[in-house]
């Protein structure tokens, strides 16, 4: 499935401050992330599980690892990881270890202990961020951007034809393509503006999903009626 003007949608690698790649603002975490001292209830990214004969102990995250692994996604995300949900970050790293050709999560962890800002953060993060996103996710907020914030920001902007909209955690991308839908359907003069969604998540393996703007029937299934279904993709080849 191919998204619905992909050209309108753009993503840039990291929240902008604005429009210029770089860390997040101090300000806080985007939307979908969880504010320090709270515990996300999401899925860490994934979910891949070993097979039995493929997590030897040596492989094992231990407590003290784990803790590292909390710290280090915490500071660099401001997301916290349920201390209950170790099992799920094993499963990931384990993962993210095989694919990077690393012998152990012991020897990950000593390799971003003595290398501060390694390249090998980004994809610790990347593996262990909430990822849940669905089309038109939480039908309250999309009956609220209709109703209220989408009418009260195009008559600001009616003057200059200028709507800039931002989709924070937007992951791979399927809000803010619901946006994109929302308001081509109730707002059409506004695809005569200059209209820009600005879409932006701290995974870059996410983002690089969100810019092809491909999905699955399953994807695309979750939320997504099917009368905007057709309206809006074109069927590709997997």
């Amino acid at each position: 499935m191919n998204s619905p003007s992909r050209n309108v949608v753009k993503t840039l690698n990291r929240v902008p401050g604005l429009d210029q790649a770089g860390p997040m603002p101090a300000a806080g975490p985007p939307t979908g992330a969880t504010p320090p001292g709270a515990t996300s209830s999401w899925p860490v990214r994934g979910g891949a599980v070993p097979t039995s004969g493929q997590s030897p102990v040596a492989d094992r995250l231990e407590e003290a690892e784990f803790e590292f692994m909390r710290a280090l996604v915490r500071e660099q995300a401001g997301i916290v990881i349920d201390p209950r949900r170790e099992y799920l970050a094993e499963s990931q790293l384990l993962a993210l270890i095989r694919r990077e050709g690393i012998a152990s999560i012991q020897s990950l962890v000593t390799q971003l202990r003595a290398t501060p800002g390694d390249p090998m953060e980004q994809k610790v993060i990347d593996a262990l961020s909430p990822d849940e996103t669905a089309f038109f996710r939480d039908q309250r907020h999309f009956d609220l951007l209709r109703t209220v914030i989408l009418p009260a920001a195009i008559e600001a902007g009616r003057h200059e034809r200028v709507l800039n909209l931002w989709c924070a955690a937007a992951a791979t991308g399927q809000e803010a393509y619901s946006i994109l839908m929302l308001v081509q359907e109730h707002f059409p003069e506004v695809l005569e503006w200059n209209l820009r969604i600005l879409a932006t998540d701290l995974s870059f393996e996410s983002l690089n999903r969100a810019r092809n703007g491909r999905y699955s029937l399953i994807e695309a299934n979750r939320g997504l009626p099917a009368s905007l279904l057709v309206k809006h993709s074109m069927p590709h080849e997997m």
